[in-house]
């Protein structure tokens, strides 16, 4: 423990001098009870399927009251709609070089009235503005490079990732004009260290959650300030204090070795708190669904593997007290006589084929 607390202290030691260092909750993975009860399935959505709208494994998932808006992380063809009965709704800002469309997708937002898309063009960024009728509204260059974003306001938080080529700092609020407002989070470390190409902002009811890959910390955004929430001791997977200095190529390999463990995607409401933890191991990856009863601080978490537990692979939000998943047909169907299904979840979910599209699945938070 003293070891991984020594690297922690280094951790917040590249974080800018404006962050506020008031942790929350300090987490150690190895310390939560594992929950070996099958979780209920109580509601099931299938996805409409058809020739053109086929979904990777791969997505980023966001959802509003009407819609479930899907970007395939293989594909980024556009942003792909479904309404909340599973009915296929098309595609929002389509990729391709004709008026109307972007030339690519990094990153995506959904607001009270459409959809923004986040464009890389080298040393700045595009983002582009679609009606959820799919007509372009606006378009503004900010110049900076960076390959996730979030809006607060009228303005917006980027992120460049661990890319010193972006500049001194990797997280900034800048106006839609491009003026910068606030920045944090210094770039010191190896030059030719890569960035981690994913998403990083997880926008919620009320503020922003925000995490970089490899780092323990979860952090939360407003105009004034960069906090940290969350510090997860990742025990023999954190990643090593020299990893930030070595070539990326020794580096990823001493990963691979050793193994390592990411964030990959964090959600929280007024009841609970939900972080999924990327664990990889040679060829091996699994991961471990955390929740938290913020009422009374005590956690639970899931040991989860594509091949015994897969259809919970992919959480994406929280609703009441219900985790939602988007969940790949596959693992349903060889699954489907094992899991714990209310008889509306069973009389849906009955219906999927191997080739079928993908299913949202709401399942209950136990008691914790």
């Amino acid at each position: 423990m003293d070891k991984y607390k020594f690297i922690f202290s280094l951790l917040f030691a590249i974080i800018g001098c404006s962050t506020k260092n008031t942790v929350d909750h300090d987490v150690v993975l190895t310390s939560i009870p594992v929950y070996e009860s099958n979780l209920e399935i109580t509601d099931a959505i299938l996805l409409e399927t058809n020739h053109s709208n086929l979904l990777g494994t791969s997505l980023e998932v966001k959802f509003n009251n009407e819609f479930f808006w899907i970007l395939d992380l293989d594909n980024r063809d556009g942003i792909h709609g479904f309404n909340k009965l599973g009915r296929y709704h098309g595609l929002v800002a389509l990729v391709g070089e004709e008026p109307g469309k972007v030339s690519g997708i990094s990153d995506f937002l959904i607001g009270d009235n459409g959809i923004e898309t986040l464009t890389s063009l080298g040393d700045r960024v595009a983002i582009t503005s679609f009606s959820y009728a799919n007509n372009l509204k606006f378009e503004i260059e900010l110049p900076y490079n960076c390959y996730s974003f979030e809006k607060e306001g009228n303005d917006y938080w980027i992120y460049s990732g661990y890319n010193k080529v972006a500049g001194e700092k990797r997280l900034k609020l800048v106006s839609n004009k491009g003026e910068l407002k606030q920045d944090y989070l210094q770039n010191n470390f190896n030059d030719a260290l890569l960035p981690f190409v994913e998403p990083s902002f997880f926008k919620l009811k009320e503020g922003i959650l925000f995490k970089e890959a490899l780092s323990p910390l979860v952090y939360s955004l407003d105009r004034s300030k960069l906090e940290v929430r969350y510090n997860f001791d990742f025990g023999r997977f954190q990643t090593p204090i020299e990893f930030w200095q070595l070539d990326p190529f020794e580096g990823f390999e001493m990963l691979n070795k050793n193994g390592f463990a990411t964030i990959n995607y964090v959600s929280e409401s007024s009841d609970y708190f939900l972080v999924e933890i990327l664990i990889q191991t040679g060829f091996n990856t699994s991961k471990e669904l955390l929740l938290n009863k913020k009422s009374n601080g005590n956690w639970i978490k899931l040991l989860i593997t594509e091949d015994d537990n897969g259809y919970f692979y992919n959480p994406i939000g929280i609703e009441g007290d219900k985790v939602i998943f988007i969940s790949y047909a596959p693992y349903i169907v060889r699954n489907f006589s094992k899991l714990n299904m209310s008889t509306q979840a069973e009389k849906e979910l009955s219906k999927l084929k191997e080739e079928s599209n993908h299913a949202i699945l709401y399942v209950q938070i136990p008691e914790i």
